[in-house]
């Protein structure tokens, strides 16, 4: 992994975990990873991170400021232990130090607080009931203000 790939590794965890504990990060690390080594996705990290329609923390403040060194240089309190974590979490997929648990996760959904997480989007809903991807009741996550991650893997 080129120090640009981990560059955009930590800035999608960081983007699209925010404050999710570590425990969280690792598993959108993992989401990312599982699709990097898999067929139907790019085959480079950016094309992962950046495929279209795919990771909606790429449209997000948070990926600006991953992405852009003056402003990661002003994170402070908790957003700066988020992007430290998130940095953790890219560093242990890059040594290969994965939960095997996580290793058929592809896709996850994070809600914010206030948002019902049953209203779960429909390509998902439909994926469920034809069997081709699992809810991991298991591995959800619930951040530090109440919103909540849900992590599926595919079943194929």
């Amino acid at each position: 992994m080129t120090e640009e790939d981990k560059r955009l590794l930590t800035g999608i965890i960081y983007a699209e975990a925010g404050i999710l504990p570590p425990s969280g990060k690792l598993k959108v690390s993992a989401v990312v990873r599982n699709r990097y080594h898999d067929p139907d996705y790019p085959d480079t990290w950016k094309g992962v991170i950046t495929q279209p329609n795919q990771f909606a923390g790429t449209k997000t403040p948070r990926w600006g400021e991953a992405m852009d060194p003056k402003a990661l240089n002003k994170l402070q309190g908790q957003e700066y232990n988020a992007y430290r974590e998130s940095m953790k979490a890219t560093d242990l997929i890059d040594g290969g130090k994965v939960d095997p648990d996580y290793g058929k996760l592809m896709f996850f959904k994070t809600y914010k607080k206030g948002v019902d997480p049953s209203k779960v989007d429909d390509w998902i809903e439909r994926e469920v009931k034809k069997g081709d991807i699992k809810r991991r009741d298991d591995l959800g996550e619930r951040d530090s203000l109440g919103g909540t991650a849900e992590f599926f893997e595919r079943m194929r």
